[in-house]
C-alpha cells in the first residue's frame, strides 16, 4: 500500500504559488534581526550616519531599510550591504540642526517575499552637542609656569556627574575628580614643560554608569614672554601730609596686581594716605603669572611733604560792606586741624577797622570808609604742616 499524503501537501503548496499567494516561510532559522549601531551622540550642523545591522541565519539579508522618526516620519532608506557570513549593514546621512536628543526606529524589509521584516522596537536616542561627545574641553594658549584654567562643560547640563583633567595621553593626571556645578567644572593648572601635549577630560555620571565620555586638545605650550609690567595710575611723585588718592593698577598680562604700602602712609583698598611730611611713601605691587607672562614685583617711592592746615572760620567773602557794621570772623576757640590755635589781625586799615571778641566770637568792626583787610593764621608744624592762613579784603562804604 502506498501512502499519496506527501504529494498531496506538495500539491497545495504549488496551488498557493499559482493563486499568487505567499508561501510561509521555509525555515524559522531564516528569521531576520535588525538593530541600530550608530553612537549614541551626534555633531551639530554636520552629516552624521544612522546605521544598523542586519542578521539572517540563512545568508538572506538582503533588501532595504528605513529609517524613521519617533513620530513616524520617514528619514531615508538605504539598501543593505553584505557584511560578514550571514548579515548586512544599510545606512544614511543625517544632520542635526539642534541640540536636543532625537529618537530613531528602522525597518528591514527582505527582498525575498519568504521572509517576514523586522524592526529595530525599541528606538535609538541620540545626544546632539556641539562637537559630537558628552563633554567638551577649553583649553586657552598656555604658557610654562603661568597657570591656566581648564574648563570642561557636559551637554545637556543637566547631567550630574563629576570630571577628571589629565594630560599627555592620559598618563599624568592633573587634577582630581570634580563635581559638576551647572553642566561645567573648570581647574587652574600650571605647565611644568614646553611643546605640544594633550590635555583630556573624562566624564562619569553619577545617576547612569553607561553615560560617560572623554575628549581631548591639543595644546603647544610655549615659553612665558618674561615677567609681568605692572602700571601705577595716577603714579605720584609726592604726596601732601594728610591727602588721599585713589590708586588704580593694571598689568600687561590682564592680572590684578595686589598693592600694599610702607612708610608715612596707609592703604585702604584702592585709597592712599599720606600720614606724615617727610620721608618716604613706598607702594608696591605684586601680581601672580598670569595670561603670557610670569610674576612680577614693583616699588613706587613717593616723597611726602607738609600739608596744608584747615580750620572752620565763618568770615564772610572778601567784599564790601556798610560803614558801621560788624562781621563775626570765627570764633575764639577755633584751631586747626592740627590744633594750632588761629590769630585775628588787621593787615591793612587799621584805622578804618578793629578787631573785638565778644561772646565767644572774634569779629570785626568797620568805623570809616575804606579798605581793611584781615588775616587768620596758625603757626607751622616743622616738617609736618604748613603755616595755616587766611585773609578776607572788605571795602566799607
Amino acid at each position: 500500500m502506498k501512502i499519496q499524503a506527501p504529494r498531496i501537501l506538495i500539491a497545495a503548496i504549488t496551488s498557493l504559488a499559482l493563486f499568487g499567494l505567499a508561501a510561509p516561510p521555509a525555515n524559522a532559522a531564516d528569521a531576520t534581526s535588525i538593530s541600530f549601531t550608530s553612537p549614541t551622540t551626534a555633531q551639530m550642523g554636520v552629516y552624521n550616519t544612522l546605521s544598523v545591522a542586519i542578521g539572517s541565519s540563512g545568508n538572506r539579508a538582503v533588501g532595504g531599510v528605513q529609517f524613521f522618526s519617533t513620530a513616524g516620519q520617514l528619514i531615508g532608506t538605504a539598501s543593505t550591504t553584505p557584511s560578514g557570513a550571514n548579515g548586512a549593514t544599510a545606512s544614511i546621512p543625517w544632520v542635526p540642526t539642534q541640540q536636543t536628543t532625537y529618537a530613531f526606529n528602522a525597518t528591514f524589509l527582505p527582498s525575498d517575499p519568504t521572509l517576514a521584516g523586522s524592526s529595530t522596537g525599541a528606538p535609538i536616542s541620540i545626544l546632539a552637542t556641539p562637537n559630537g561627545q558628552t563633554v567638551s574641553i577649553a583649553a586657552q594658549q598656555m604658557y610654562k609656569g603661568v597657570p591656566t584654567t581648564l574648563t570642561a562643560t557636559v551637554f545637556p547640563s543637566s547631567l550630574t556627574g563629576s570630571v577628571a583633567f589629565s594630560a599627555n595621553y592620559n598618563v599624568d593626571g592633573i587634577s582630581p575628580s570634580l563635581p559638576l556645578v551647572n553642566g561645567s567644572a573648570s581647574y587652574t593648572f600650571t605647565p611644568g614643560s614646553t611643546g605640544w601635549q594633550q590635555f583630556i577630560v573624562s566624564f562619569t555620571s553619577t545617576t547612569n554608569p553607561v553615560v560617560q565620555g572623554a575628549v581631548s586638545q591639543w595644546v603647544n605650550v610655549l615659553l612665558p614672554l618674561g615677567a609681568d609690567d605692572i602700571s601705577l595710575n595716577p603714579q605720584p611723585v609726592t604726596m601732601a601730609n594728610g591727602t588721599t588718592i585713589q590708586l588704580n593698577a593694571t598689568t600687561v598680562g590682564g592680572g590684578s596686581p595686589a598693592l600694599s604700602a610702607a612708610g608715612g602712609c596707609t592703604l585702604n583698598g584702592a585709597f592712599l594716605t599720606a600720614n606724615a611730611g617727610n620721608g618716604l611713601c613706598t607702594v608696591t605691587g605684586v601680581t601672580a603669572a598670569s595670561g603670557a607672562y610670569v610674576g612680577a614685583t614693583e616699588n613706587w617711592p613717593i616723597a611726602l611733604v607738609p600739608g596744608t592746615q584747615t580750620a572752620t572760620v565763618v568770615a564772610p567773602k572778601s567784599g564790601n560792606v556798610k560803614v558801621g557794621r560788624s562781621l563775626t570772623l570765627a570764633s575764639t576757640s577755633a584751631r586747626t586741624n592740627t590744633g594750632k590755635r588761629i590769630s585775628w589781625a588787621v593787615v591793612v586799615g587799621a584805622s578804618r577797622c578793629s578787631l573785638s571778641t565778644s561772646n565767644g566770637q572774634v569779629r570785626v568792626t568797620f568805623h570809616r570808609a575804606g579798605s581793611c583787610r584781615v588775616r587768620g593764621s596758625a603757626a607751622a608744624v616743622t616738617g609736618e604742616w604748613k603755616a595755616f592762613r587766611v585773609d578776607r579784603a572788605y571795602v566799607a562804604r
